[in-house]
Parts: C-alpha cells; sequence; structure tokens
C-alpha cells in the first residue's frame, strides 16, 4: 500500500539503504553502506522497517546461517538509463 511505501521511504537511512541494494545482489548488514551509520543494530532496525513494508527481503546467509542478507524484493524494480538509475516502486521513483 502506497502510505506503508511512502513512510518507509521517509527516513534518509532507509532510501540510502534501498540505495545500496541496487545491484539486486544479498548483502550483509555490515555490506549495506556507503555513508550509513556505522552502528550495526540501527542499520539493521532500518533493514527490519525496509522488510515490514515489503520493499526488501531478509533470507538467510548461504555461508552462514546464523545472519541474514537482505536484497531488493522483487516487485522494486530497477533501471540505469542515461539520466542515471531508478528504483520503481509502482506508486512512486527514487532517482539515484
Amino acid at each position: 500500500d502506497a502510505d506503508t511505501i511512502f513512510l518507509a521511504l521517509s527516513d534518509p537511512t532507509r532510501r540510502q539503504i534501498l540505495v545500496s541494494l541496487f545491484d539486486g545482489q544479498p548483502h550483509a548488514v555490515s555490506g549495506i553502506g556507503g555513508s550509513l551509520p556505522k552502528h550495526r543494530d540501527l542499520v539493521r532496525k532500518h533493514c527490519e522497517t525496509l522488510v515490514k513494508s515489503g520493499l526488501i527481503l531478509r533470507e538467510a546467509d548461504p555461508q552462514d546461517a546464523r545472519r541474514s542478507v537482505y536484497r531488493l524484493a522483487p516487485g522494486v524494480k530497477t533501471a540505469t538509463t542515461p539520466e542515471g538509475r531508478t528504483l520503481d516502486f509502482g506508486c512512486c521513483i527514487i532517482r539515484c
């Protein structure tokens, strides 16, 4: 639902997490990144909010089942154009 998506996207850290997952590959919390806060629990909390909103998926890490990895949900469409990269959530698009 659009309200849930807009609420999840309202936080800049969560938007940055989504951009970090643009490549479609699963990433551990420690690999999500760039200039995100280094406190893993905070990043994990934001990831869980995105999981609950349906924008990303949490899976068991194939190399260490005690850890989780995150990736974009299949419903989030990504594209790279001459103007840049886009994430399409159905009700809105983020250009990054």
